[in-house]
């Protein structure tokens, strides 16, 4: 195990976005952590990391009333369960890793994150505008994403390619929430953080065109859905959360094109993309190894969509 002593989180999911959060981690992290497949810590509103050990196997579930330590641990499982049936993944690096999760960091913290060794959620500002983070399944599933994506597809996490990595966390954030309800593109969810955010009709991330949120206490989303909107300054390590809106929005527009289930063909395409990609991909690269799946995998019709949702963002 590396040490652990201080560990700066990589992400996440804040207004626009997840930003970065550093803690301090105790040792007893790298005590045997891969013993079982989940264990869960109360870190009692402190940023000592990662807290008390309260829960580490199903049986005592039962005896844990603390609404933030039952979401995490079932939204958890649910994820590992979505990754299991639809990839053949048994643990988020495919090497029977255990998932840590640390709950109540820090005085409302707005933010959650996969730090680089385990999960972090902070408790929001305490329902004035951001109630507890995992309190939306799809948070849960985007920041266990990222450990996904360390682990398999060593994507790097500033400009195009870290865009390409916040991407992929959205999208399998989404596509986990539609096969564990078995939703249609139609009838699913494509607004993570919805939950979270107070003001309805708000929340932090959209894939159709509209803003996710707008109004005075959060700002305005600055999410982009088009490739001539691309931001390209020194903010947000080169624009990851930013521009990942684009690479969202073609996402949704070839699901909706396609109109079927998005844990079949979309989520088989996506990973079959994933698969080989160098750490340092740009979108026109990402562009041709989404074209490249495709069409090994399927037919013409799915191709067309594809190429079609591409040109609707503006990327060859």
């Amino acid at each position: 195990m590396p040490d652990t002593s201080s560990v700066t989180g990589p992400s996440d999911m804040v207004v626009r976005g997840f930003v970065r959060n550093g803690f301090t981690v105790s040792r007893k992290t790298s005590e045997r952590i891969d013993m079982v497949k989940m264990k869960l810590y109360n870190a009692l509103n402190t940023s000592d990391l990662p807290g008390s050990l309260v829960l580490w196997k199903q049986s005592n579930l039962a005896k844990q009333s603390d609404p933030a330590i039952l979401e995490v641990w079932n939204h958890t499982e649910k994820y590992c369960t979505f990754l299991r049936d639809t990839l053949e993944m048994y643990s988020i690096d495919r090497k029977g890793k255990c998932i840590i999760s640390s709950v109540h960091v820090g005085k409302r913290l707005c933010n959650a994150f996969w730090n680089g060794y385990f999960m972090v959620y902070g408790d929001g500002d305490l329902s004035k505008y951001l109630q507890p983070f995992c309190r939306d399944p799809m948070i849960i599933y985007h920041e266990l994403t990222h450990g996904v994506i360390q682990y398999n597809f060593p994507l790097d996490y500033s400009g195009q390619s870290g865009a390409i990595n916040e991407h992929i966390a959205d999208v399998f954030s989404v596509i986990a929430h539609h096969y564990l309800n078995k939703t249609t593109p139609k009838s699913g969810r494509w607004d993570p953080g919805s939950l979270i955010v107070t003001k309805r009709g708000m929340s932090l991330r959209t894939f159709d065109n509209n803003k996710a949120y707008d109004y005075e206490e959060l700002g305005v989303d600055e999410q982009v859905k088009h490739a001539s909107n691309f931001y390209e300054g020194p903010e947000d390590e080169g624009g990851v959360h930013i521009n990942s809106g684009i690479l969202n929005h073609m996402f949704y527009i070839f699901c909706t094109l396609l109109d079927e289930v998005i844990w079949d063909k979309p989520l088989k395409i996506w990973y079959g993309a994933l698969v080989g990609i160098r750490h340092d991909c740009e979108f026109e690269e990402f562009a041709g190894r989404l074209a490249t799946s495709c069409d090994n995998l399927y037919s013409d019709r799915e191709l067309e969509f594809l190429i079609g949702a591409l040109q609707g963002v503006g990327i060859n």
